[in-house]
């Protein structure tokens, strides 16, 4: 039996194997100099896609749409990368990860295009999920809790993309840490929770929130015995902040599900319909209809899909094929 003798489902499954590495595809610039070119560090074999047109429509959305895409080095190389790829690529995305090196604030390639490479990803792309590098949890980290991690720390991504998680937009959003956190910390008890992402997509419940921890902490300080008998305890603040949470129509939880990922990372998921004027705030209702969110122009750099054709099957410039592989140099194929 050849291989195109085979079922479908075996077929795909042969596919992902050569096209899907279990940590996923990483993005970074192929150098310094000639900075419009981009290479993937895992080994894939996109020449797989330069096989045959039917080939290349079965392995498409199983390269972009089945691997989750790592950028690395800076907002403007991931924005770059993104702006090269062929429309048809670009919008099979749908898992993204977000690295450290794209938060930090003393590099202008992430502070003069962290804000272009959001309103990029919201309004060209069609993610399910986002993963956003975040720093070692102070109150829950095992180490290197120090507040001086912080300080070179840029949250502008995490803001604009929770504000269009809020409005509609993906399915989850997942916060990397680094190091591994305490397990027997509740998520609602870490810090980067607590101080940053609280105040971004649930701020309608922060001062209550505030209050309840303020009232737990009163409660231990007030303790003749240093907190170690107290008629309040953690664990009913927690439980507080998570129905608070659940009534803001969210759920955050410990995710170990990809293979291959380090340290501890939270999701959040939604469990309702964001409200309309959550619409609203991220642009997607004019005049009580949806509309499209008002983003930065598509802008197709070298790599864009060409409209008219020379002979069949062979767009003028070079196949489609040839140019969605392209995207993906690579090291020896797999």
């Amino acid at each position: 039996m050849s291989f195109h003798g085979l079922p479908q489902e075996l077929r795909d499954e042969i596919y992902k194997h050569a096209l899907c590495p279990p940590e996923g595809i990483t993005i970074e610039p192929d150098g310094y100099i000639d900075d419009s070119k981009f290479k993937c560090i895992q080994s894939v074999a996109s020449a797989l896609l330069r096989t045959n047109s039917q080939v290349y429509n079965t392995t498409l959305p199983i390269l972009y749409g089945a691997n989750v895409f790592s950028l690395e080095r800076s907002c403007s190389d991931a924005l770059r990368f993104l702006r090269t790829l062929p429309k048809s690529s670009r919008l099979q995305i749908k898992s993204l990860s977000l690295s450290s090196e794209l938060m930090a604030a003393d590099d202008y390639n992430n502070r003069g295009y962290a804000k272009r490479l959001c309103e990029f990803l919201i309004a060209n792309m069609r993610l399910e999920d986002i993963t956003l590098a975040v720093p070692n949890d102070m109150e829950a980290g095992t180490e290197e809790k120090g507040e001086d991690q912080y300080e070179w720390f840029m949250w502008t991504l995490h803001e604009a993309l929770l504000k269009a998680f809020k409005g509609g937009h993906f399915r989850q959003i997942r916060f990397a840490h680094p190091k591994m956190c305490n397990k027997d910390l509740s998520v609602y008890g870490f810090y980067n929770m607590e101080n940053h992402v609280e105040g971004m997509l649930i701020e309608e419940y922060q001062q209550p929130l505030d209050e309840r921890r303020s009232q737990y902490w009163d409660s231990v300080f007030d303790s003749p015995f240093g907190g170690t008998v107290c008629e309040d305890n953690l664990g009913a603040v927690h439980e507080y902040v998570r129905n608070a949470w659940h009534r803001a129509g969210y759920t955050v939880e410990r995710d170990s599900s990809r293979q291959g990922e380090k340290g501890t990372t939270l999701v959040i998921q939604r469990i309702s319909a964001p409200k309309k004027r959550h619409y609203e705030e991220a642009g997607l209702v004019v005049n009580g209809k949806r509309a499209k969110t008002k983003g930065v122009e598509e802008e197709e750099v070298g790599l864009g899909e060409a409209t008219s054709k020379g002979p069949r099957g062979s767009p003028r410039g070079g196949t489609r094929t040839d140019k969605a592989s392209r995207n993906l140099k690579q090291g020896p194929e797999a």
